[in-house]
């Protein structure tokens, strides 16, 4: 996965950035971007079977709660012809 220590995801928040052009609210100021990279990412997995989602916090520090972002893929165990 990957984990940062930014100011988290509000559980009422966390299933919307990955919404087509869904955008951070957190911050100062709107993050660039169109807001289709979580939601291009996530339709890829899906369609292979596995999962993107998104914990937070991570962190018991209030101050900087983070976030972590994982991947689960299924995994073929047919054995191969040889």
């Amino acid at each position: 996965g990957v984990r940062d220590q930014g100011p988290g995801i509000a559980p009422i928040q966390q299933e919307f950035v990955f919404e087509r052009f869904a955008r951070g609210v957190n911050g100062e100021s709107a993050p660039p971007g169109w807001g289709l990279g979580l939601y291009l990412s996530r339709r890829l997995i899906n369609a292979q079977g596995g999962v993107l989602g998104v914990r937070s916090p991570v962190s018991e520090d209030t101050n900087r709660p983070g976030s972590e972002f994982f991947i689960l893929l299924p995994i073929d165990e047919t054995p191969e012809d040889g």
